[in-house]
């Protein structure tokens, strides 16, 4: 009965006055991070005319989707959607299936000279991609692959391997092998136990890989603006930093865009967020 009765603390006092004030920190950070969503938002549904003019409003007075048909109406920015979503999809894919192999043949087999692998692994991330321009777009140039979107997905793949593959190793080394040895006694093979066993105990761990390399395949603009010159195949950060011209900025435009291709990652984060957290936080501690 008392646990019934019990009243509830006020939220800002001094007996929770750590989480109370995280909460009011995390409310103005969230204030500050959304603003210029929500900016961007409003600014898509102005005509051209309330967009330029110098009396700000916060809300158009003659709200207007011409923008967003615009964007429709031209297959050249819709090509820039079709090229960002398959080279996005391609590319994870193909790093889910090469990181969670590599992350099980590290966790569990003695690899001669692994442990120098991973420190190579840890190595690769201590760089700035942009010191790889000019050697990667020599080697497109070399292996034919330059103006085709399988440069897009190889860069990709090269540049967010290496941490997927270390972050779903910390996920295999959280399984204890009695788990695998008892399917083994079972007569289930190698790899059916890691399909069947394994594979479904880390899917939190692919979750957030698949995530992680998604996002930022989605978002990845230095390698596509120089691996591809032609504009049939020029992705969604090309196409948005195409709206900013010499003599003027096209902010209609820009900001339709920017909302639209702010849509996908949006909606797949959002459904698999709890994965993703859960993902970040449990394959950080080995059992």
């Amino acid at each position: 009965m008392d646990n019934h009765m019990r009243r509830r603390k006020p939220l800002f006092s001094a007996v929770n006055f750590k989480e109370s004030y995280i909460f009011l920190f995390l409310v103005v950070w969230a204030v500050i991070v959304l603003f210029p969503l929500a900016w961007a938002f409003l600014a898509s549904l102005k005509p051209r005319e309330e967009i330029f003019t110098l009396d700000l409003k916060w809300l158009p007075k003659n709200p207007t989707l011409e923008h967003y048909k615009a964007i429709f109406a031209d297959e050249k920015i819709m090509r820039f959607f079709l090229n960002t979503i398959v080279t996005s999809f391609l590319s994870t894919f193909v790093i889910v299936i090469l990181a969670t192999c590599a992350g099980y043949g590290f966790s569990r087999y003695n690899i001669k000279a692994g442990r120098a692998a991973l420190v190579v692994l840890v190595a690769c991330q201590m760089f700035p991609p942009i010191m790889f321009i000019v050697p990667y777009f020599v080697l497109m140039k070399d292996m034919q692959l330059y103006n085709t979107l399988g440069a897009l997905v190889v860069t990709r793949v090269v540049f967010y391997l290496p941490f997927c593959t270390l972050m779903i190793k910390s996920f295999f080394d959280s399984i204890p092998k009695d788990l695998e040895e008892a399917a083994t006694v079972d007569g289930c093979s190698q790899f059916g136990t890691f399909i069947r066993i394994i594979l479904p105990v880390v899917r939190t761990g692919v979750v957030t890989i698949f995530i992680f390399s998604f996002l930022n395949s989605w978002n990845e603009f230095l390698f596509s603006v120089t691996v591809v010159s032609r504009d049939s195949l020029r992705t969604i950060t090309v196409g948005l930093a195409s709206q900013v011209g010499e003599y003027g900025v096209n902010w209609g435009t820009l900001m339709a865009m920017s909302m639209m291709s702010l849509a996908p990652p949006l909606i797949i984060f959002m459904s698999m967020q709890k994965y993703f957290i859960r993902g970040l936080t449990a394959g950080a501690v080995k059992a």
